[in-house]
């Protein structure tokens, strides 16, 4: 059934144009890679809509911000955001924590930045399902993997 079938991002434009299948995913995998997509894209990065996006950007390098400021902030708008965009999951529950991580870069040289841990906990409407979403970043400058 074509309305059940699920594209994987990015989009492969070149397959699309030369009229090759674009890789497709279930439900779930399709759910997990655009709450990727907001929490990868800046406020106003997307012209046409600057809404969409995540304010977790907002707060790269700023140092000034305590980290209750910074967990309610991000967790108030993963919420709006998700519950604008994100129409196939409801009753969101987000928890966000922060750490310090010690990360060792190249030439043993080694950093200290906020880690920042995001969990989305919600239900499927089309199946009823939980559905649980994990993801972390670190700030300053912002890196996620």
């Amino acid at each position: 059934m074509l309305k059940d079938r699920y594209y994987t991002l990015p989009i492969r434009f070149s397959a699309l144009k030369d009229q090759k299948a674009h890789p497709s995913c279930d439900l779930k995998t399709s759910v997990a890679q655009y709450i990727h997509l907001i929490t990868t894209t800046y406020m106003g990065e997307y012209r046409i809509d600057p809404d969409f996006g995540c304010s977790i950007w907002e707060y790269d390098f700023d140092n000034t911000m305590t980290d209750n400021r910074l967990k309610e902030g991000l967790k108030r708008s993963l919420l709006h955001v998700l519950e604008k965009y994100e129409r196939r999951l409801h009753n969101f529950e987000i928890t966000v924590n922060i750490s310090q991580s010690e990360l060792t870069h190249l030439l043993d040289s080694k950093r200290v930045k906020k880690r920042i841990e995001v969990k989305i906990k919600a239900i499927l409407v089309q199946t009823n399902e939980p559905f649980t979403y994990f993801e972390f970043f670190y700030l300053g400058p912002l890196s996620y993997y």
